[in-house]
């Protein structure tokens, strides 16, 4: 057995009986059985609306996924920095690696990529951003990843990375995978950890100064490779107006930039697409009409640039209600999240209700336990064409 095993092996006996076993990745959070039931037969919202609407559907809030092929994972002793990630994903122009640091703070992330006008690139994701080279010397054999990364980060700081180890080959049984705290005020998210492995050498230089890697229990370093979709949805604040064949976003960024994105609207007789392509992905809103003409949001779903298949879908029973029309008291429905190719990796309730021309959407997680930690809040104001989206910790 090798050390790294032997390490592992340790470590997951260790964390058995602590609260750091909360942090394993775990399965599917509904039965297919459960999940047919509850989900598969979704209904009307049933309100009784109070007011008639026409124009574009609205978008309540934002949702994102991303697949990561390669996803190098580490934890710093750096008073101010945490986790550490450097990720690489495909776009039609080739492979791009970013470079995310999460604040010891308060968990949030701050992204590094050589992206011209980053800011307009996934305005759906509120990372705090940096659009800077991020040189990567690329060694890697088809059996090992041998990469050194050098950027700058947030904080002025240069940071250097030397990683060595095993590509993400070993496939995970359960890939239901905890964000860790993660941007906690940034999104409510789950992730799908498809493979992992772990390095045979890692090293980290910030600020030209060496610093060690963290240890799982003063066992495991926590320096390992994934691959992985990630998705949610998002803190946001954005504003919609109707336009030619569809509808214009403009989305107010962590850095005061305002990025504009273009919606079609493909209209049935049975049901409304909204869908705003960008050449990495897709966003996808299903809108299902009912007798009386709302438009109820059955889905949200991001489908990638690269497949014709979607990596994130949240779907409500019933559907939501149209957020053109108020209607009295407080409506309750049930949603599911899917990840990658994985159905059900989280499960909730939403609650919608009027006040004074604004719309509530409240969405919390019942299930698994670090989702249903957050909460998401977006108001919908119809007399401005506003949406803001919070994400924070849930009532206790």
């Amino acid at each position: 057995m090798s050390g790294v095993s032997s390490a592992i092996v340790a470590v997951s006996w260790l964390v058995t009986g602590c609260s750091v076993g909360r942090m394993l990745p775990s399965g599917p959070v509904l039965s297919a059985a459960s999940r047919a039931a509850a989900f598969e037969q979704r209904s009307a919202s049933g309100v009784a609306y109070t007011t008639t609407a026409t124009g574009p559907p609205v978008v309540p809030f934002l949702v994102f996924g991303v697949t990561y092929d390669v996803d190098i994972v580490l934890q710093s002793r750096h008073p101010d920095w945490d986790m550490h990630e450097y990720a690489r994903i495909a776009t039609p122009s080739g492979p791009l690696w970013l470079a995310k640091d999460s604040r010891a703070s308060d968990g949030d992330q701050l992204l590094v990529a050589d992206v011209e006008d980053l800011d307009a690139w996934l305005p759906e994701i509120p990372l705090s951003r940096r659009s800077a080279p991020v040189v990567v010397r690329d060694e890697s054999t088809e059996d090992r990843l041998d990469v050194e990364i050098r950027y700058t980060n947030h904080s002025d700081e240069e940071v250097e990375v030397r990683y060595v180890g095993p590509w993400p080959k070993s496939a995970q049984r359960k890939r239901n995978g905890s964000t860790m705290g993660h941007s906690r005020g940034q999104v409510l998210a789950v992730l799908d950890l498809s493979h992992r492995d772990f390095a045979k050498h890692a090293s980290m230089k910030i600020g030209g100064e060496p610093y060690k890697i963290a240890r799982v229990l003063g066992v495991l370093p926590m320096q390992l490779v994934l691959r992985q979709t990630q998705g949610g949805i998002a803190a946001a604040r954005f504003s919609w107006r109707a336009a030619e064949g569809g509808l214009v976003t403009t989305h107010t960024m962590p850095s005061g930039a305002k990025p504009e994105a273009h919606w079609t609207l493909d209209t049935y007789d049975e049901f409304t697409e909204a869908r705003q392509q960008a050449p990495l992905r897709d966003l996808l809103y299903h809108y299902v009409r009912t007798d009386d003409g709302a438009l109820e949001l059955d889905h949200a779903a991001v489908r990638p640039w690269n497949s014709d298949r979607t990596n994130f879908a949240i779907h409500f029973a019933p559907r939501l209600p149209d957020l053109r029309r108020s209607f009295d008291g407080e409506w309750e429905g049930r949603w599911v999240m899917d990840i990658g190719d994985r159905r059900s990796h989280a499960v909730g309730r939403v609650r919608v209700a009027w006040a004074e021309g604004d719309a509530t959407v409240s969405i919390e997680a019942d299930e698994p336990w670090w989702a249903a930690e957050r909460r998401v809040v977006s108001t919908v104001r119809p007399a401005t064409g506003m949406v803001e989206t919070s994400v924070g910790p849930r009532d206790p």
